[in-house]
């Protein structure tokens, strides 16, 4: 490699790394610049790299990129972008349609997942080892996650009650993402040899600092799919790998204490009432006996492709409710909007994250959510859990 292509590499990478930490958490500015990286990445790969330079990258990148996750997330674009041409409510995200998954959306996680798949592919050509690339990727994030905890902290000194929210604006999103971070964390400690240097000093504490971003969020769902992910974790590694140390054991254990502790002293989550809890979710079961009456009426059509954004989104309006603004589940969501193929291209990927054999921690969280919540369906969180898949895809490759 010439002098003139190692600049142009790293000129390369920087801006790809650059916008995965925009686009992390701050998407709207990540999204533009991700774009113009790209753009200028490709300009510089095309016209001004050496010709065997070009060729190798193209085709690492292609070969990364040549996998079964790819497939799921082009089906996920293609089944949201089809069913925008027939109803321009899925096109664009507006106040109004906050949660209802659109082309913004699939557009981000096709993106993410490129620049981080991107990531890894230049890494080598900068003679990094995957052990290093791994190292600066959770590092990028890690960072990235932080100064937004920070930007949360600073909104709790002068808003009463507040539910932190990030810069994302929705408490639960942001539980999401922070439960993302703690999660990945531990699965890289429990893949890697620790030792007390800067990285592993600040992937400490970013773990803590996620932690402490579940519980400010106070996104019921979210805590209860932590706690089970951490269960699950610690079942899995006892029983079925049997290499769990002691020191492992001990930090998941604190961290389920530390849970139940906080979870219990903190007032905003009980409300002084032992039914909190039976409070929270009444509404949500009252909203889910009314499908009945909705599929009732439902023609073959919908049942196949469901009643798009502007029907659904009326039907609910129509119960007069602030509690039924959405379906807090995501797959009653995805099936009333999209119908039953747009259920299944939209949650399989989810389906298979939870049967995999060293994604079942995260799977499992997922799913909890999933049932709770449609916060997974916002690009925010959608964009932190398709950038981390091909990271921890790596992690589990070093065994």
């Amino acid at each position: 490699m010439t002098r003139n292509d190692s600049f142009l590499i790293k000129l390369i990478f920087s801006s790809i790394a650059i916008s995965l930490f925009l686009m992390i958490f701050l998407t709207a500015i990540g999204m533009y610049f991700a774009l113009f990286g790209i753009i200028i990445s490709a300009f510089i790969v095309r016209f001004l790299l050496s010709k065997e330079l070009r060729d190798s990258l193209q085709k690492d990148l292609f070969k990364s990129l040549n996998t079964q996750d790819t497939l799921w997330i082009f089906l996920i674009f293609i089944s949201v972008f089809t069913w925008a041409i027939f109803d321009n409510s899925f096109l664009l995200i507006d106040k109004y349609n906050l949660y209802w998954l659109n082309i913004e959306n699939a557009y981000q996680i096709m993106l993410v997942y490129f620049l981080a798949k991107a990531f890894f592919s230049l890494s080598r050509y900068l003679s990094f080892k995957l052990e290093s690339s791994l190292r600066y990727f959770f590092f990028l994030i890690s960072l990235s996650y932080v100064i937004d905890w920070f930007y949360s902290l600073s909104k709790s000194f002068y808003l009463e009650y507040y539910r932190w929210d990030g810069s994302s604006g929705n408490p639960n999103i942001w539980a999401i993402q922070s439960s993302l971070i703690f999660i990945s964390l531990i699965y890289y400690f429990s893949k890697s040899k620790f030792t007390w240097s800067f990285f592993n000093i600040f992937f400490l504490l970013a773990t803590a600092l996620s932690l402490v971003g579940v519980l400010k969020a106070f996104s019921l769902a979210s805590f209860i799919g932590l706690g089970l992910a951490l269960l699950s974790f610690l079942l899995f590694k006892l029983f079925k790998e049997k290499g769990l140390n002691v020191y492992r054991i001990a930090l998941c254990l604190f961290f389920c204490f530390v849970l139940s502790l906080i979870y219990f002293a903190e007032p905003q989550w009980t409300q002084d009432s032992n039914f909190y809890l039976l409070k929270k979710f009444l509404p949500r079961l009252k909203l889910w006996n009314h499908f009945d009456d909705l599929i009732s009426n439902f023609s073959l059509i919908n049942f196949v492709f469901g009643l798009g954004t502007v029907e659904y989104k009326s039907w609910l309006e129509s119960l007069a409710r602030d509690d039924f603004n959405h379906t807090h589940n995501m797959f009653y969501h995805l099936f009333f909007q999209f119908g039953f193929l747009g259920l299944v291209s939209n949650s399989i990927f989810y389906f298979k994250v939870f049967f995999s054999r060293y994604l079942y921690a995260l799977g499992i969280y997922f799913l909890v959510v999933a049932l709770f919540d449609v916060s997974l369906l916002v690009g925010e969180s959608l964009n932190l859990f398709f950038c981390l898949i091909p990271a921890l895809t790596l992690v589990h490759s070093q065994d």
